[in-house]
């Protein structure tokens, strides 16, 4: 239940620094953000997990591979099908 309430806390802090970004009056890159407020969020919480290799590739991975795979140009995708199939 710990590694659930951490991955949900992650999740917020994301949002949340989305929203920061946004609200700020001059430009900060969001990476800066999202550090600054883990930093606070493993400072001011009480929990002390280690995030297991499973439950990161369950949690993070599937997100960034879709994010990639709806931004490649069709084109590049079909010259590459002959490698990325025996990969997949």
């Amino acid at each position: 239940m710990l590694i659930v309430t951490t991955a949900l806390l992650l999740l917020v802090s994301v949002v949340l620094s989305s929203w920061i970004v946004r609200a700020l009056p001059f430009g900060v890159p969001l990476p800066i953000v999202q550090i600054l407020i883990g930093i606070g969020v493993a400072v001011w919480t009480p929990y002390e997990t280690a995030l297991e290799p499973h439950v990161f590739f369950a949690l993070f991975i599937p997100l960034l591979l879709f994010l990639d795979a709806w931004r490649i140009p069709r084109d590049d995708l079909r010259k590459d099908v002959a490698t990325i199939v025996p990969m997949a």
